[in-house]
């Protein structure tokens, strides 16, 4: 991807802050978060949020067939929610259909995992 700019005349690099904003960029924005319509939606330095790049995201189904993501994928509690939200859905309505189908979802996390990745955040947040 570093050189497609080169290689292909029509990919372009967009100024735009909220177009593509993922894990890397998302600490250096000001992110604001309204409902409009009873939908919450999100703003970057006040302009609406146009995607959001999920690098990295891993998910695993809870004992009640729930969409859990691992604590340290996530960069925005507020976006990710929404996000998974909208996936829980449309994993309800396809298990409906074919309830045979096989979804890719990560193992779910032990307990010392979960303290692990507590700790890597909470030293995350220190050292940003």
């Amino acid at each position: 991807m570093e050189d497609w700019i080169e290689r292909y005349d029509f990919v372009h690099i967009t100024p735009k802050k909220e177009v593509n904003v993922g894990d890397w960029s998302i600490g250096n924005l000001n992110i604001k978060e309204k409902i409009i319509e009873g939908n919450k939606k999100f703003f970057v330095n006040s302009k609406p949020l146009v995607c959001y790049h999920f690098h990295g995201l891993l998910l695993y189904l809870n004992r009640r067939g729930k969409i859990k993501s691992y604590p340290v994928t996530v960069h925005h509690k507020g976006i990710y929610d929404v996000y998974i939200g909208k996936l829980q859905k449309m994993y309800e309505k396809i298990n409906r259909i074919d309830p045979s189908l096989n979804f890719r979802f990560a193992p779910k996390p032990g307990i010392l995992r979960l303290i692990k990745q507590m700790t890597f955040k909470k030293f995350e947040k220190i050292f940003k």
